[in-house]
């Protein structure tokens, strides 16, 4: 007779992504719909909700160089085509989202303007909806550490008041005149590859960050040996942003580390469906974890989203996706059983 099995077993996790326009007005003004939305997914039985990146801001980036504060860094003389681009951006932007920007620009006040800063007064809506529902949300917004170093960031708040906080690793384009990269975190070997995976050369490790001790919301974080995993009910969530997904070795640490959920936060227009579907459904079956993304919809100053926030299986198959291109909530419920099938 078989012995019965003493792993420990952990109960299915409910997760919603939200697809989300970022409303004109700045952080002041989108906290309101992240509480509405926290709630509508509370109603779906969610037990983590993930937002997109810079869901707190909408990706202005010409705004957010322009409130970085006296003494700080504008950027190197030698921008090239980033500078085309975000001149290209701010053109872009002119039309129907003119009074988005002039919106954002009103509201550069307050404790940080445009930018989250250290138990940021302006998120209290959020920590309390999280409170309230026992819910784990990560955000996206702009970050400023204590130290004053810009950080493109995903804030996990959970319910007990902890807040973790996860920086974008791989910045491209005009974020690299504006953020600092995360700091780096070497991909540990400990799991082997899919047989059929193939190899990546050339990708180096990504950034990690230490969890934040519960008296202290939104610290500094220095590197060490493992990337930032949250723990939602027994289940360990890693946070990625936008281009991060990209890189093989940013998920492959990840998964290394004990991840069941690669949970990116991100941007793809409505040209980059067909990469979008091709880094998630990778990322999942390359490491054997469900991989779940909350994509920023709407019209950007990159261009029309192409929605597609959802849910991909430790197959790499897609589960559930948005049906549209605006705001929606997507919700799924993720089975260990599935995990144990692959692993």
């Amino acid at each position: 007779m078989t012995a019965p099995s003493t792993a420990p077993v952990t109960a299915p996790l409910t997760v919603s992504v939200v697809q989300y326009a970022a409303l004109a007005g700045g952080i002041e003004a989108n906290v309101p719909e992240h509480v509405r939305l926290i709630e509508d997914a509370d109603s779906h039985g969610a037990r983590l909700v993930v937002f997109p990146e810079l869901s707190l801001t909408g990706y202005g980036l010409p705004l957010l160089r322009g409130d970085r504060g006296p003494g700080e860094d504008q950027g190197s003389g030698d921008q090239g085509g980033a500078e085309q681009e975000s001149a290209g951006q701010e053109s872009a932007v002119q039309g129907s989202a003119g009074q988005e920007s002039a919106g954002q620009e009103s509201a550069v006040q307050g404790s940080g303007g445009q930018w989250v800063v250290p138990a940021d007064r302006r998120l209290a809506p959020i920590r309390e909806i999280c409170r309230r529902t026992g819910i784990t949300a990560v955000v996206g917004a702009p970050v400023r550490e204590a130290d004053g170093t810009p950080r493109l960031a995903s804030l996990a708040i959970h319910p007990n008041g902890v807040e973790e906080a996860a920086f974008k690793a791989h910045l491209h384009g005009d974020e690299e005149s504006i953020f600092e990269a995360g700091p780096g975190y070497d991909a540990a070997p400990e799991k082997p590859a899919m047989p059929d995976r193939e190899a990546r050369p050339g990708h180096e490790a990504m950034a990690e960050h230490e969890p934040v001790p519960e008296h202290e919301p939104m610290p500094e974080h220095a590197a060490g040996p493992e990337p930032l995993l949250l723990d939602v009910d027994g289940w360990k969530i890693a946070l990625a942003i936008c281009f991060d997904a990209a890189h093989p070795a940013h998920s492959g640490a990840a998964a290394a580390a004990g991840a069941d959920v690669y949970a990116v936060s991100a941007l793809y227009t409505q040209e980059e469906g067909h990469r979008l579907g091709l880094h998630l459904g990778a990322r999942a079956m390359d490491n054997r974890m469900y991989s779940v993304l909350a994509n920023l919809g709407g019209r950007t100053p990159l261009g029309q989203s192409c929605g597609l926030s959802g849910f991909w299986g430790p197959d790499g198959l897609s589960m559930q996706q948005a049906g549209g291109t605006g705001t929606e909530v997507v919700t799924a419920v993720l089975r260990r059983g599935s995990l144990n099938r692959y692993r």
